[in-house]
């Protein structure tokens, strides 16, 4: 799954030639996933729906992948059978990232007992994600390019004194301009 094109960003940032094309590929594609983590969700669309056992407890739902292209059926089951009826459509809506219920009441609070089966996500054309967030896109190749200008230093820090310097290994994390970025992709599974 890759957030964008190699051909794109090779031309936003400037890189002919294709001696780095596999390592732009594989960090195009580290990138893409650590992105796909920071934001608790899943940018993939599924080839057939997705189920989701869901706790409530306000007045949305927030499934892992958005945005929503439909939704088959939600059942409140606060067995956890999902043997009942599932909700008639007309009592619930969605506006691409969240559902809510018509009547304006909370979804259930009992842990698991929402079982969501929906489609949602980006679509997946030839190992590329179509018609993301132009700010998700931007943030991921903000990062990718951090990482390959960095790519022969990246993880090292340096400290100089009196008695001479020091290098250490540091863990590599998101820029905090893509953090800031990707603050309205990210999901909150607890729904508050």
């Amino acid at each position: 799954m890759k957030l964008f094109a190699l051909a794109d960003f090779k031309s936003i940032y400037g890189i002919s030639g294709t001696s780095d094309d596999a390592l732009l590929a594989l960090l195009i594609s580290q990138v893409s996933r650590r992105l796909e983590s920071y934001c608790k969700r899943t940018f993939t669309k599924g080839a057939s729906d997705a189920t989701e056992y869901m706790t409530g407890g306000s007045k949305v739902l927030e499934p892992k992948q958005f945005p929503i292209s439909g939704i088959t059926s939600i059942i409140e089951d606060n067995d956890r059978l999902f043997t009942g009826d599932a909700l008639d459509a007309t009592s619930y809506y969605q506006d691409g990232r969240f559902i809510y219920r018509v009547d304006g009441e909370r979804w259930s609070s009992e842990i698991g007992t929402i079982k969501l089966v929906y489609n949602g996500g980006y679509t997946d054309s030839g190992g590329t994600l179509q018609a993301v967030d132009d700010a998700i896109v931007e943030a991921a190749m903000i990062q990718t390019a951090f990482i390959y200008q960095r790519r022969l230093r990246l993880g090292t820090s340096s400290v100089a004194g009196g008695d001479g310097s020091v290098q250490t290994l540091t863990e590599v994390d998101l820029l905090p301009e893509v953090r800031k970025a990707l603050m309205p992709f990210r999901r909150n599974p607890l729904n508050v």
